[in-house]
């Protein structure tokens, strides 16, 4: 096993004082500087994490066009069954599942291809 370093560049710091968030503190990792989040958001998993700890931005912002593409196609696909719109994905393109689509999800076919 190799040694596991930290890297500073890749990390975020976020300080919240009283409830908000305070940008005037600022960490150091040896002579370079931890960057928050309010000068770098955070993509993790389809979301955008950014200062206003709103989930409201990470939700109205596809993060690529095909997502926003399955979005739209899922969309009609519940509407289309007669299904609820609050069914998730994983329903409708899972392999175990009693309704079993003959299709892959969007993302897997373009991530395939």
């Amino acid at each position: 096993m190799g040694k596991k370093s930290f890297k500073a560049a890749k990390s975020r710091s976020l300080v919240l004082r009283k409830g908000k968030v305070a940008d005037r503190f600022r960490f150091t990792l040896g002579d370079t500087q931890i960057p928050s989040v309010s000068e770098k958001p955070v993509k993790s998993l389809g979301k955008l994490f950014t200062s206003d700890l709103k989930d409201t931005t990470a939700s109205q912002v596809p993060i690529t066009t095909v997502e926003g593409f399955e979005r739209k196609v899922n969309r009609f696909l519940r509407r289309w069954l007669g299904l609820p719109q609050s069914l998730s994905s994983i329903a409708l393109f899972g392999h175990n599942n009693n309704l079993h689509l003959p299709f892959s999800s969007l993302v897997k076919e373009f991530k395939v291809t």
